[in-house]
């Protein structure tokens, strides 16, 4: 497959913040795996391509190569903005929910024994708090995850529960100024998370 144009668009705006014009191509080659690939893994993306370089390429650009995620990530947001129906609005809502991606590898980074509320049963997973901001035009598009860590020997320090990366999403959302309410579940709703909430005056 070729990039498609959104890919495209996507470079034009983000292409910058890679210094090689092959980082360019492994960042344009990942957005497009992400969106049509059928299995979401490097060699799964990789094998999309009719024309591509060894996966291992892929795999070095992501989990080696040093590039700023933030820069991206302020100029993915800043290229919303340009879109009335993506813009932030006083009507916009910034939803705040953890996700399960259940993997069956043990040996995995962040990989533990989670709850899954939807089937009332633990399995074997990644927990990612995500944001999404909902837009009155209805075009939903994230603005920041972060991976939950579970408890663990040692950890004591660095560990952070839901509750506290819910407050540190909201935070966020203050210090950029992004407008609108803000709504999660009920499993973020004690004490400890709505009163940083209600001084935000964005609850």
């Amino acid at each position: 497959m070729d990039f498609p144009t959104i890919v495209h668009e996507a470079l034009a705006v983000c292409g910058p913040v890679f210094d090689t014009e092959a980082a360019r191509r492994h960042f344009a080659a990942y957005l497009t795996g992400r969106m049509l690939a059928d299995k979401q893994t490097v060699r799964g993306i990789n094998r999309e391509f009719v024309v591509t370089t060894d996966q291992s390429c892929l795999h070095r650009w992501l989990n080696e190569v040093a590039w700023d995620v933030t820069v991206l990530n302020d100029r993915r947001w800043a290229w919303r903005q340009g879109d009335p129906k993506t813009r932030y609005s006083a009507r916009g809502v910034m939803a705040i929910e953890n996700t399960l991606v259940a993997h069956t590898g043990k040996l995995m980074e962040d990989v533990g024994w989670c709850w899954d509320h939807a089937h009332e049963r633990y399995l074997s997973a990644h927990d990612s708090l995500m944001s999404n901001y909902v837009c009155p035009a209805g075009a939903p598009y994230p603005i920041e995850w972060r991976r939950f860590r579970k408890r663990a020997a040692g950890t004591e320090g660095a560990f952070k529960d839901h509750t506290a990366r819910c407050s540190e999403r909201i935070d966020a959302a203050v210090q950029r100024a992004i407008p609108g309410d803000v709504t999660f579940d009920s499993y973020c709703t004690s004490a400890k998370g709505l009163n940083p909430i209600q001084d935000t005056k964005r609850a």
